[in-house]
């Protein structure tokens, strides 16, 4: 079985400095993953799979109370495999 997706992906921290240096660092990272993958059933609930693209529109952001950072990545690659148990 083949597929295609496109996948809004991200994540946001809120870091706090334990020693009492800056306290509230926020750290956002923002892309789009675009793939296309491949599944395979091996036996019964056993399937492989492997998934490829590339992520685009990434961005990364860093904010402080004195402080902000937002930066554009490059387009980048990925690939993925494993294994899955389907019930």
């Amino acid at each position: 079985m083949f597929t295609g997706r496109a996948v809004l992906s991200g994540a946001g921290w809120n870091i706090t400095d334990p020693a009492g240096g800056v306290q509230d660092v926020d750290l956002n990272y923002k892309s789009v993953r675009v793939g296309v993958g491949a599944e395979h059933n091996f036996s019964g609930p056993w399937w492989a799979y492997l998934d490829a693209g590339v992520q685009l529109a990434q961005e990364i952001e860093i904010e402080a109370a004195n402080y902000n950072f937002q930066q554009d990545l490059d387009t980048a690659a990925f690939a993925t495999g494993g294994v899955r148990l389907r019930f």
